[in-house]
């Protein structure tokens, strides 16, 4: 994203009315912490190797003594040497090799902790869009009922209807103010914990958009490669001990190269040196190997063991989604019924006198109940649907 296109898209965030799922997650990507510090862990982990794998530094010595050979004028001696390490065997190269997959195999674990946010993210504007939609129900209801009650109390007024079928109806008319009252305050606690776990500038009276929810399916489609941070991740993890088994399989570590001046009364003399070390003589890289041997074969079988608890996870997963799925339906379906069929007669049965007021509340009440619990269940199927996604490792 250029930089000219940022300011465009904070002013648009900013100044907006509502926000949708899209701008959400692009502003996020660009401004939030967690996402800023994942630039700057990267550069840190690759000023860090490049400092403990640095070229050793070399190495300057001076002397200077007071001296009085015998039979002979005393005078000032001086000395010099210089030294530096040289890696004949490239150790160094591989060691360096090894931290930056290790670097790799490290950023990509921080990888699905962005994607799980991201995925919070998504589960808690879906979560708040259903607390929306549940109280535009609820105002859609006390609404009716409200030009409901008017009419009754034209009709108590001309003896029509008795004082106790009033007061029935406005004791409901007074229970749904107050779950109105109530889900105002969920959709509104819901809103801000959404635009404050983004990070979001807003203003109080900003909504959710709420038209871009996803699908509800009965199976979610999953790529062929779930799972793809936790292997690539492992096989840095497997090249980076490759590279370290293969540092200890050399025989020749680094020498140390010196030459030396020295200025004596009588005498100058120029000279070179050579120290090796003979690892032959120490088990340091035997056992290193044997440690590396071991440490490979822990990360497969660990690996393997995450693997079969995530495919496991996933299918009891993808099973609770479908039943969601068709919980969800079947919910509708009785609401459709309800609503065409059911409820046009109860209403129309105690317009008519034919019915009981109590009837006709306990109707819209059952109407009220299936509506909660389908919104219920969908809130369930979007928090699966997104543990599903993070736990695959993917941000659909």
């Amino acid at each position: 994203m250029t930089k000219a296109v940022l300011p465009l898209l904070c002013a648009t965030l900013l100044g907006a009315q509502t926000v949708d799922l899209n701008k959400l997650i692009s502003y996020v990507r660009v401004h939030h912490p967690k996402y800023k510090s994942m630039e700057e862990e990267s550069l840190a982990l690759n000023a860090r190797i490049q400092a403990e794998y640095a070229v050793p530094a070399a190495s300057l010595s001076l002397g200077i003594a007071d001296a009085k050979p015998d039979k002979e004028k005393s005078g000032t001696e001086y000395s010099a040497g210089l030294s530096t390490l040289i890696d004949l065997a490239n150790t160094r190269g591989l060691e360096l090799e090894s931290a930056d997959l290790q670097n790799e195999a490290t950023l990509l674990q921080k990888q699905k902790a962005l994607f799980a946010f991201g995925n919070r993210l998504r589960d808690l504007y879906h979560q708040s869009c259903l607390d929306k939609k549940e109280l535009e129900i609820l105002q859609t209801v006390l609404a009716a009922f409200n030009s409901l009650y008017l009419k009754k109390q034209k009709a108590y007024k001309y003896h029509e209807i008795s004082k106790k079928e009033l007061l029935q109806l406005e004791l409901e008319k007074k229970l749904l103010e107050q779950k109105v009252s109530a889900q105002k305050n969920a959709y509104a606690i819901s809103r801000e914990s959404l635009l404050n776990l983004a990070a979001l500038p807003h203003q109080k009276e900003s909504s959710l958009e709420c038209r871009d929810l996803y699908p509800i399916t009965a199976r979610i489609d999953i790529d062929n490669k779930p799972f793809i941070l936790t292997n690539l991740a492992y096989e840095k993890e497997m090249e980076s001990l490759d590279k370290k088994y293969r540092r200890y399989q050399k025989r020749l570590e680094p020498v140390e190269v010196s030459v030396t001046y020295d200025d004596e009364i009588d005498t100058r003399r120029v000279g070179a040196g050579v120290s090796i070390p003979l690892s032959f003589t120490s088990p340091r890289n035997e056992q290193s190997r044997i440690y590396l041997m071991h440490q490979k074969e822990m990360r497969k079988l660990d690996h393997h063991d995450r693997l079969l608890q995530k495919s496991a996870k996933v299918k009891e997963l993808e099973a609770q989604l479908e039943n969601d799925y068709r919980q969800i339906v079947a919910l509708q379906e009785n609401i459709a019924t309800y609503q065409n069929q059911l409820m046009p007669l109860i209403e129309k049965s105690f317009q008519m006198g034919e019915s009981s007021v109590i009837e006709y509340l306990m109707g819209r009440r059952k109407l009220l109940d299936i509506s909660s619990e389908l919104i219920q269940t969908q809130k369930h199927y979007y928090h699966r649907l997104f543990s599903l996604y993070t736990l695959i490792e993917t941000e659909k």
